[in-house]
């Protein structure tokens, strides 16, 4: 995901609150579950439950690049734009890069909306499980 939310600043976990429920749902229908993902902000010391700017992902880019190496990943599932900026470089909107897969240091990486977004847009959820179908499909293999 991007940066902290609100409720990340009170329990100290990401995707906490109404996103992180969402999100547990979102991965438990593709066979998934907080215990067997890694989950990490590509922006995690941005201080403001608002979307960080370029600058607090520049900052943050070495920490996250040694996530990535440490966890060392089959598969990323990026959660929104800066996400996908932030480990592929890719500045497309989401909205024409979500459901693509992308090269994240090597790592391979399907972009989508974040579950913070779908809650405000739950139109979208539909193109949301579309891309998490084809994770699911990947992950399987």
């Amino acid at each position: 995901g991007a940066g902290p939310a609100a409720d990340d600043f009170s329990t100290g976990r990401p995707f906490s609150g109404p996103a992180g429920r969402l999100l547990d749902h979102m991965l438990r229908a593709i066979g998934l579950d907080r215990g067997n993902v890694y989950i990490a902000l590509a922006a995690p010391r941005w201080g403001r439950p608002t979307p960080p700017p370029a600058e607090a992902y520049a900052a943050d880019a070495g920490l996250i690049a040694a996530q990535v190496r440490l966890a060392a990943p089959r598969l990323l599932l990026l959660l929104g734009a800066g996400a996908a900026e932030s480990l592929t470089g890719e500045t497309t909107p989401i909205g024409k890069l979500r459901g693509q897969w992308l090269d994240a240091g090597g790592v391979p990486a399907l972009a989508t909306y974040n579950p913070g977004y779908l809650l405000r847009r739950p139109e979208d959820k539909a193109l949301a499980w579309a891309d998490l179908s084809a994770f699911k499909r990947r992950v399987s293999q």
